[in-house]
């Protein structure tokens, strides 16, 4: 993971999480209180409401009893009479729809009704608890002209004494207003519901027929049984809305109070949204904090990795500014000195590297160079010796001083080159490979060694011409046709069986247009397990009586050196073969220093 995804990691783990969790935990936190504070509030209400339904109950029945105590004194009256008196009460008393009075054993003692007709009968249940001395209330009724009713019934007493029984039919219309008068938000109202379900109050205008058509409240039940921590539920409207609920015990009535629950949440919310809003700047402004403070160090390792990629490849001059934390700056500064003791080590390497390269060169060349001395030293040796003419004299040093001392030159020019240089340029120009060929192969066939030993040399193929350094590549056909003709050699000295020994030397174009120079003998060949330690560039002889020695490493540098490479197979008992594959036209830019390694 990089350092700058785990600094914004770390970032949000420290900052924009917890702050996060806290406003959420804070508006959770909002929201419950400000429930517990809307159904707190809203219980109020309706309790209030509730008492004065409750009082509006109990100052009719208290009415009634002043009512009945004035009839307790017209007791003795006629039945017409005491019908006047009701008849009366009805009239000052308009929301009484009814008013009768009977005495024990069910006598009618005088009925409030235009008609002198009873309204009740003497033995329903507000005659039958009223002459037992007990208030009777009456579950609520619809009249004809759909107005809700209520049955109350009273004792008519004498000194304490039960002499009859007072029943009214009520009109409710007095109760409306404490249940209108409920208001809680912007559409939160009230309803008034019986024991059994059925409305018999609602505060909402567009609810208020559902009160006509006797319908029973779908929700009373769910308020009821939440008690004191009310219900939510979508009202008939589809809103969510929270409700509250106060009892009236006698009678058994439920009071509920609705809101909205957007209504009842409006300040929560408001107070959620800011809420919402400080975390949101809090989490910016510690992020934005966070990435400027912390994106400093972040900043800083991100230069030492590019500084890390600079010194892998190899600029070891490079510096990288010192940070201002301590412990950054102290590791910028062992990269800086890191740097600079590597820069030392290279300039050290590069010296002996340059000491090898010069080591290998030189041994090549003096390698090579035994091959010309050698011939040198043979026909100055003869010339010196004997009764020799001149023509003769000259005959035995034309050879020497037209071939093997400019080579000896060539050898002593590199070698300066080379150490003044380091390098050694290599003299480009079109050679013919068969004459080539030809020319090695005449120069070696001419050691007596070989006729000696029966060795023949043969050049076949045919190939176009190409570009190359004459002298180098001379060399390299000089040094595996030697090392051919030494592989036959140790075959015949041996004694091993075989008709001839031979050396060739085959050119030809292969299809990518390469020159070929394959160079073969019937020696007794290389073991599989030293073939592939053949190419290694040595500075000591590998020649251990194979007919392989250090000329084969300089073969593969001036391989390279014309871009080219030098392959060799080899069947023991049978014989080697060498191939050396160049282009017609080396790389320009190439020289033996580049690519001796």
């Amino acid at each position: 993971m990089k350092a700058r995804h785990f600094g914004i990691l770390l970032l949000l783990g420290v900052s924009v999480v917890p702050l996060s969790v806290s406003g959420w935990l804070m508006i959770h936190r909002a929201e419950r209180t400000a429930l517990s504070e809307v159904r707190r509030g809203n219980q109020r209400v309706a309790e209030r409401a509730a008492r004065r339904v409750s009082a509006y109950v109990d100052s009719e029945i208290d009415r009634l009893r002043a009512l009945s105590a004035t009839l307790s004194d017209s007791i003795g009256l006629s039945a017409a009479k005491t019908s006047q008196v009701l008849k009366n009460y009805r009239i000052l008393y308009p929301h009484l729809r009814a008013l009768d009075a009977f005495a024990p054993r069910c006598r009618p003692l005088g009925f409030g009704a235009v008609d002198d007709q009873p309204r009740h009968a003497c033995d329903d249940l507000a005659v039958t608890e009223a002459l037992t001395d007990r208030v009777y209330r009456g579950s609520v009724a619809l009249t004809h002209d759909f107005a809700m009713t209520m049955t109350i019934g009273v004792p008519l007493d004498i000194a304490g004494e039960t002499v009859g029984a007072l029943v009214a039919d009520v009109d409710l219309v007095g109760l409306w207003p404490a249940v209108n008068e409920v208001h809680v938000g912007q559409s939160g109202r009230a309803r008034l519901v019986a024991a059994d379900g059925t409305l018999i109050a609602h505060g909402d205008p567009e609810e208020r027929r559902r009160v006509f058509l006797r319908e029973t409240d779908p929700f009373a039940a769910k308020v009821r049984a939440g008690g004191d921590q009310g219900a939510r539920y979508p009202d008939s409207q589809g809103r969510e809305v929270l409700a509250v609920s106060a009892h009236l015990h006698d009678p058994d009535w439920l009071l509920i109070v609705e809101e909205p629950v957007a209504e009842a949440f409006s300040g929560s919310a408001l107070m959620s949204r800011d809420l919402l809003g400080i975390v949101a700047v809090a989490a910016v402004v510690a992020v934005v904090l966070g990435l400027v403070v912390g994106g400093l160090p972040v900043r800083s390792l991100e230069r030492l990795r590019a500084h890390a990629h600079r010194l892998g490849s190899g600029d070891f001059e490079a510096r990288v500014a010192l940070p201002r934390l301590p412990e950054l700056r102290s590791l910028a500064q062992a990269m800086n000195d890191m740097g600079a003791r590597l820069k030392e080590l290279q300039e050290t390497i590069r010296a002996n590297e340059r000491l090898t390269t010069f080591a290998q060169v030189a041994s090549g060349l003096a390698h090579d160079l035994m091959g010309p001395i050698t011939d040198v030293w043979t026909a100055c040796d003869e010339a010196v010796k004997g009764q020799r003419s001149a023509d003769d004299v000259r005959q035995l040093l034309a050879p020497a001083a037209e071939r093997h001392l400019p080579k000896l030159a060539r050898f002593v020019t590199d070698l300066r080159r080379l150490a003044r240089k380091g390098t050694v340029p290599m003299d480009l120009a079109q050679i013919e490979p068969v004459q080539l060929s030809q020319e090695v192969i005449r120069d070696i066939a001419s050691d007596a060694r070989w006729k000696e030993l029966g060795i023949e040399f043969a050049v076949t193929g045919h190939a176009p011409l190409f570009i190359a350094d004459r002298s180098l590549f001379e060399r390299a056909l000089i040094n595996l046709v030697k090392n051919a003709a030494d592989a036959c050699a140790e075959k015949e000295i041996n004694g091993e069986p075989g008709l001839a020994y031979a050396v060739a030397i085959d050119v030809s174009e292969d299809p990518q247009t390469n020159i070929v120079f394959t160079v073969t003998d019937t020696g007794r060949g290389i073991e599989p397990e030293r073939l592939a330690d053949l190419f290694k560039n040595e500075l000591k002889s590998t020649k251990h009586t194979t007919g392989v020695g250090l000329g084969l490493s300089v073969v593969r540098q001036v391989a390279h050196a014309h871009g080219g490479h030098l392959r060799a197979d080899s069947v023991v008992g049978q014989g080697s073969t060498f191939r050396i594959i160049v282009p017609k036209v080396p790389p320009t830019d190439e020289n033996l220093d580049e690519l001796s390694d």
